[in-house]
């Protein structure tokens, strides 16, 4: 099932949007990477126009990541398109990369799952769901 079809069955009160590293953050050009935001937002909000939409950061990366391309420059150029779209479509912007960052715009290693250097651990994951869910309880 899709993303815009779910919404429209289940009809959520919020949807978080997580999606980038996997899904272009280390090729697309600033052009293409919004493109792709802005047919998912548009889908969603064709679905259900009453679902709230909050557009997460792509989490920073462990310093011995495997895959080059994902520095933290790379990754902060790609979030600061995402408020950009943020912004364009007048939606809420979470700032997970913050909280889960060294000061050098890593990983912090008590998140690492010990792997690819991308995925978070069970104590990673359980920030990222607190801090979702505080930051909700705003909007």
């Amino acid at each position: 099932i899709t993303i815009p079809d779910d919404v429209a069955l289940s009809h959520p009160s919020i949807i978080v949007v997580t999606l980038g590293l996997n899904n272009g953050a280390s090729y697309y050009s600033e052009d293409e990477f919004k493109e792709c935001y802005r047919i998912l937002l548009s889908s969603i909000l064709s679905a259900d126009q009453d679902t709230r939409i909050i557009i997460q950061s792509l989490f920073p990366v462990a310093s011995d990541c495997k895959i080059k391309q994902y520095t933290p420059e790379r990754i902060r150029l790609c979030n600061s398109w995402l408020v950009d779209i943020a912004t364009e479509f007048e939606l809420n912007y979470l700032d997970t990369f913050s909280v889960l960052a060294d000061q050098n715009g890593y990983l912090l290693p008590e998140y690492d799952n010990g792997g690819d250097g991308i995925h978070l651990n069970e104590q990673g994951l359980n920030i990222v769901i607190k801090y979702v869910l505080i930051i909700t309880q705003q909007y």
